[in-house]
């Protein structure tokens, strides 16, 4: 059998979020994994949907990171939240909002948080002008409850903030 490579990238409350890689996929097809101790076996969070995941952060039981998604057109980098199981993906790529003469690119997560009622999870999309080669970089914090009334964790869009936007740029 092939030698587990990967990396932890978070560790709450005894869970530890990260990937691997080794496996049986390509490099750039690595799942994104839960342990939740040090010594168990991993738990592959991976959408069914995506050909690469990472898991970035983890805060009481809930998951935040990447899923390589085919657009149609191509891949794309989006921003994820799960809740321990691959079935309980969330992509959160699907609440970017509409922005005038430009279109998202890549989205991603950087750390997940909650204080036991609103889920908070920091990232960043990029965006290009339609038509141009200008790009930008908005940083983003989406949030929603942690669970609903019913405690059903409903798919019910997150609140998204844009708290800042990089200078665009022109790709060389």
């Amino acid at each position: 059998p092939a030698q587990l490579r990967g990396g932890a990238t978070s560790i709450s409350d005894g869970q530890i979020a990260g990937f691997l890689s080794g496996t049986t996929l390509a490099f750039d097809a690595s799942p994104a994994v839960l342990w939740n101790s040090p010594t168990a076996a991993p738990i592959d969070i991976t959408p069914s949907a995506a050909y690469a995941a990472q898991a970035n952060s983890v805060s009481h039981g809930w998951q935040a990171g990447n899923s390589g998604i085919d657009s149609g057109i191509d891949y794309r980098l989006c921003a994820s939240v799960w809740h321990g199981t691959a079935a309980s993906w969330e992509n959160l790529a699907a609440s970017l909002p509409s922005i005038p003469d430009r279109s998202w690119l890549d989205n991603g997560t950087h750390s997940i948080w909650t204080d036991g009622t609103v889920l908070n999870v920091a990232g960043w999309a990029n965006s290009q002008r339609l038509g141009g080669i200008d790009f930008a970089t908005h940083a983003f914090l989406w949030t929603r409850p942690n669970c609903y009334a019913n405690c059903v964790y409903s798919t019910q869009p997150p609140t998204l903030t844009e708290i800042g936007r990089a200078p665009c740029r022109e790709r060389v």
